[in-house]
């Protein structure tokens, strides 16, 4: 291919995408630059986190080609984004054809996908088995448990008791075995981002020094209680002592005397100390109370530090235990999960270093494009980092790297994402950083809405209000913009006010709430029945909530992402049958199956018949055992699909597919089946207009309106974890651990506070980042619910009710606190779809130039050409969660593969070939063979059939043709039968 010797490609650059910029757009425009400057396929590496979000960057990159192929004022533009010399409809054409033709060495896909191609060529460096492979859901059970059986059976007994009490802090106590699979992906996490560096980071110090025998730290506590008893308190105007001062005195007394440190520092006078203010119950703490709880703060310090520092040994013990076992457990049963590869390719000696890297995975990379980056942990950097570094240390003419991010969209802390990663590569690499701040998804209004929210943010209430928040709020501003929209498209904004119900309590499912939210959302479905309509929460058990009540209100409604079989009712059955299986005995199980019917199927109709049971379950475990899960359930489901719905048979044949699955490590348990359905997520099949899932589920996605009915969610939940990381500021490792511990304790000791902190501060950065995420999913439509006001504002809809100023005595008679934008926005966007149609009926109906319709009507024009057939341009956009349809495109509505002239002759002639027995009794006249044509190619002119009919008996004067066809030709083959082609 030529190239433009005057193009020179953009230097690597950071891309600081918002949302709805045309990120997708920018990454195609990268890879076709570089695909038209001569590059081969396989040296392009572009990785994004989903296999929808790497499908829609292909899909982009062959579309784009395609509509350049056909559309000179498409080559335009991808001249002027991609590369110049594309601006040539038949350089897209060729490159088109180049790409398709090498399709398979296009590295579109997720970091992991790549990471595992980088395994299975190192596997032998790595340590892996020869036949390594993923591990299913079922099979990280089996090993998670087998590890945590080893670990238990070599830990000591004493100390695991001592170790259990201290995970199960503030909760009742949970089997051991189940504490342990709770927390044992935590600590071996722990372990994993371990700074080498680090002297001792299982052993902190506390800043503690001073050691006294556990009795003399006793008699000094005592005897500081003693003297607490002694103080004189403030008094009142009357000169009495202050009540509040006496009770506190009197209790902080008994808390020390006891070495409860909690009781003594965690409310009254030492928790006011403790926190450096100079008062209590407005009086000022005399010197002597502050001298006295000093004291008390550092015998606290000395009788707490040695405690702790041995808990945190001890769970280094254990999570050593528990690394060991799970490694082994691994390596025997041969499977590993996508953060196990991560960590393993990333490790002492990063598989990304080797010299023969391009060698093993059979491709030279020297153009990177990372996609999402601002959700990529610090083992997944780790393991790339060293080829990243090659190629940003390359010159530009070599090497090309592309980061897009948006770290305000980053949500994955709780799966260890790093989004400070962005800056710090930009600033180690000089990266040059590029803004995208025009949004091609949502309209103005909405846009606007999105800035008031967040404008202002360090110094709102809800913000300030957390002890984190507003040093978050201020960083996580830095990378805030306000967008504007580049369409004029129509918008509203509407914020309802929730009903309030004494029954609903401060949970995640609060019922009344949560059914007048789906009716707000069944009223939008009725204005805008062919509008897609997102319904975001941000807890799964809100989502399956939510799902019930508006499938119970009439409501088609689906989920997007991932959801469990057990949302239907004949998966339920079928598995309380498998239940009844292993245990004969269960008569929740016999009467369920014998209500339904799957009873008479399996003939099992009287649900006192426990005789009746027995002899089933003895009939199925032998089924099972001979035939395997699949074969016998998808027996079960041909017989029970006739009394479901489409979308229950859709559920069933999953369940069969997990049966096949199954049978591949099938176990003796009929329950454990049971068990792995119930616990693994399947794709929804439904596509109805009305979606519901989870904010995280929904990143990458857009919907004509959004509606959010869980804005109570906290921004920062308390969750307190077995230990608390402290992290360098500069590479991310963890260089020491703490123990989780309560707050008042944190008080005590300040670098483990500080840890806390950093902790606490990216949970709350991630809340932040999901509430924009939810409001920058619409379109056109946004409708927030907001709780009424009871004072709490440390969730978002407080902070939305403080950033707009909103007050729930404002609201309308129809519970709206605020209303923007047009509420009939639906109808504009109907006349603006009405118009489009119009202009694409007019230009498809006239052809734009003379040589475009002489190449319609020639039969030697070349296959790829403008079509006349499809919608060309205005192919329908859709998400990677377009509903009825999937994400795939079919490029013959843009190449016009389905109306090529000679796929119309050909199937004329076929027609008419069909129509002769033998030479000998003729053919059809002309007017029978014109019906025929005009049946099977309308669009072909009389002429042009005429031309053809010709053409065809002419060909049949041929000789070789006749003597195929002849009677005579035949006749001489004695065992010749010759029967009519069946028609397909």
């Amino acid at each position: 291919m030529s190239t433009s010797p005057s193009f020179q490609p953009p230097p690597h650059e950071l891309v600081l995408a918002s949302a709805g910029s045309g990120k997708t757009y920018r990454l195609s425009s990268r890879i076709l630059g570089l695909l038209a400057m001569g590059v081969p396929p396989g040296q392009v590496l572009a990785t994004t986190f989903t296999r929808k979000a790497a499908g829609e960057i292909l899909e982009r990159v062959l579309l784009r080609l395609a509509e350049g192929a056909s559309d000179p004022a498409k080559a335009q533009e991808l001249g002027k984004d991609a590369h110049p010399i594309l601006t040539r409809p038949e350089e897209c054409r060729g490159l088109l054809s180049r790409l398709l033709a090498n399709l398979h060495q296009m590295n579109v896909g997720t970091l992991d996908a790549f990471f595992v191609q980088m395994a299975r060529s190192f596997f032998l460096e790595l340590g892996l088995p020869p036949r390594w492979t993923i591990a299913d859901k079922p099979t990280r059970d089996r090993i998670r448990t087998e590890a945590v059986l080893v670990a238990l059976a070599e830990a000591d007994r004493a100390q695991l008791v001592e170790l259990l009490r201290m995970l199960n802090r503030d909760a009742a106590y949970r089997q051991v075995h189940a504490t342990l699979l709770d927390k044992m992906d935590s600590l071996l996490a722990i372990r994993r981002q371990l700074d080498p560096r680090a002297a001792d980071p299982w052993s902190p110090e506390f800043g503690v020094t001073e050691e006294l025998s556990p009795d003399t730290l006793r008699e000094k506590a005592c005897a500081l209680a003693t003297y607490l008893l002694e103080l004189e308190v403030p008094s009142t105007q009357r000169g009495d002592p202050d009540r509040d001062w006496v009770t506190a005195r009197c209790t902080a007394s008994e808390a020390m005397s006891r070495l409860d440190w909690d009781g003594v520092f965690g409310r009254g006078i030492g928790a006011k100390v403790l926190a450096g203010e100079d008062s209590y119950s407005r009086k000022t703490i005399p010197p002597e109370f502050v001298e006295l709880f000093r004291e008390a703060i550092r015998l606290a310090r000395i009788d707490l530090a040695p405690k702790l520092r041995r808990e945190v040994r001890a769970l280094d013990r254990l999570a050593e235990l528990l690394e060991a076992a799970f490694n082994s457990a691994q390596r025997r049963v041969g499977a590993y999960r996508f953060d196990d590869l991560t960590y393993l390719l990333g490790g002492s000696d990063p598989t990304g270093n080797r010299d023969d890297l391009g060698y093993r995975l059979d491709q030279r990379i020297r153009h990177l494009l990372l996609d999402e980056f601002q959700d990529t942990s610090l083992e997944q950097w780790q393991a790339l980092q060293p080829l990243a570094g090659e190629l940003l240390s390359g010159h530009l003419d070599e090497h090309t790297v592309v980061i897009v991010a948006d770290p305000k969209q980053s949500i994955y802390g709780w799966r260890d994402a790093r989004p400070e990663l962005v800056h710090k590569v930009a600033e180690a690499y000089g990266l040059t950083e590029t803004l995208m701040d025009t949004s091609w998804r949502s309209s103005q209004v909405i846009l606007d809405f999105v800035g008031k929210v967040f404008r202002g943010l360090p110094t709102n209430p809800a913000i300030s209000g957390i002890d984190v928040g507003p040093g978050v709020a201020s960083a996580w501003t830095k990378d805030f913009r306000e967008l504007a929209a580049a369409r004029d498209l129509p918008g509203h904004v509407c914020v309802h006010l929730g009903p309030t119900a004494s029954d609903d309590g401060r949970g995640a499912i609060r019922p009344s709430f949560l059914r007048w939210a789906a009716q707000v959302v069944k009223r939008l479905h009725q204005q805008i029945p062919g509008q897609s309509i997102g319904v975001l929460a941000s807890q799964n058990k809100v989502v399956g909530y939510l799902m019930d009540e508006l499938r119970a209100i009439g409501v088609e409604a689906s989920g997007e992402g991932k959801s469990y079989l057990t949302d239907t009712a004949p998966a339920n059955v079928i598995l309380s049958l498998l239940r009844l299986a292993d245990h004969p005995s269960d008569s929740w199980a016999l009467y369920h199956v014998a209500q339904t019917p799957l009873g008479e199927i399996v003939g099992l109709q009287d649900r006192k018949d426990a005789g009746a049971a027995r002899a089933l379950a003895s009939r199925i475990r032998i089924q099972l055992l001979a035939e395997g899960y699949g074969p016998t359930l998808s027996r079960w489901v041909h017989d029970l699909a006739p009394s479901c719905d489409a979308r229950q048979v859709q559920r069933l044949l999953q369940l069969v597919e997990l049966g096949h699955r199954w049978d591949e490590h099938a176990t003796l348990r009929p329950t454990d089946f049971a068990q792995y359905v119930a616990s693994e997520s399947v794709e929804d099949p439904s596509s109805a207009p009305v979606q519901v899932m989870t904010i995280h589920q929904s990143k990458g996605l857009e919907f004509d309106a959004v509606v959010l009915p869980e804005l109570y969610a906290p921004l920062l939940y308390n969750r307190r974890e077995p230990l608390i990381r402290k992290r360098d500021a500069d590479t991310g490792r963890v260089v020491q651990v703490y123990p989780g511990m309560s707050q008042t304790k944190l008080a005590l000791f300040p670098d483990a506070a500080d840890a806390d902190q950093e902790e606490r501060s990216a949970a709350l950065r991630d809340g932040l980042s999901v509430l924009y995420v939810a409001l920058t999913r619409a379109k056109y439509a946004l409708h927030l619910i907001l709780p009424p006001d009871r004072g709490t504002k440390k969730h978002g809809a407080g902070l939305i009710r403080e950033a707009l100023s909103l007050e729930d005595v404002e609201a309308t008679e129809t519970n709206v606190l605020m209303e923007c934008g047009d509420p009939l926005w639906f109808g504009r966007l109907a006349e603006s779809v009405e118009r489009t149609v119009e202009e694409t009926l007019e230009r498809t109906a006239k052809p734009t130039d003379d040589k475009r319709s002489r190449t319609e009507e020639d039969p030697r024009a070349p296959l790829l050409g403008p079509s006349s057939s499809g919608p060309g341009r205005n192919l329908a956009r859709r998400s990677p969660a377009s509903l009825g349809g999937g994400n795939h495109v079919d490029l013959s509505l843009t190449l016009r593969l389905d109306a090529a002239p000679g796929l119309r002759r050909g199937e004329v002639v076929h027609a008419w070939c069909e129509g002769i027995e033998w030479i000998e009794d003729g053919i059809d006249d002309d007017d029978v063979l014109r019906a025929i044509a005009r049946e099977k190619a309308p669009g072909m002119s009389r002429d042009q059939v005429g031309r053809l009919i010709g053409e065809f008996r002419g060909w049949l004067q041929a000789e070789p043709i006749r003597k195929v066809l002849s009677r005579e030709a035949h006749s001489s083959e004695p065992d010749t039968v010759v029967r009519v082609e069946n028609e397909l």
